[in-house]
């Protein structure tokens, strides 16, 4: 069975990470996850929320794909990645995210990374998807 996130159900979730760490959060160079499995960026916030008590969706994030070989070439891992770029893997562990939500994801961690606090990403994102009406 399949859980499908909504843009509405994603922002709760995206603006429970802010509001936990704060609107001027940013942490540097950031993985979803961190060396010790815990959640460190702001989609890694989601995740880990949504993720089952098994670690199921953590563990596969951490799980590097490709192998030391994919690292030395410069390929993207599952922990670094966009999230819409896994979506598919992520949907056959039974989580899915609308367009409308990986949107909103995606936004916000390319902001993110570019070093815009987790506020002001946010808000960003929710411009882009939704306009001037949002």
């Amino acid at each position: 069975m399949t859980a499908t996130y909504n843009y509405e159900m994603t922002l709760a979730l995206l603006q429970r990470a802010v509001d936990e760490k704060g609107e001027d959060y940013n942490p540097r160079g950031c993985y979803y996850y961190d060396e010790l499995r815990q959640p460190k960026c702001i989609v890694g916030h989601v995740l880990s929320y949504i993720d089952s008590s098994e670690g199921v969706i953590r563990r596969f994030i951490m799980s590097e794909p490709l192998g030391i070989e994919g690292l030395i070439e410069g390929l993207p891992s599952r922990n670094s990645t966009r999230i819409s770029k896994i979506a598919p893997e992520l949907e056959r562990l039974g989580v899915s995210f609308d367009k409308d939500a990986l949107h909103l994801m995606d936004y916000t961690q390319n902001s993110q990374d570019c070093n815009v606090p987790w506020g002001a990403a946010l808000r960003g994102a929710i411009y882009d998807v939704k306009g001037a009406d949002a």
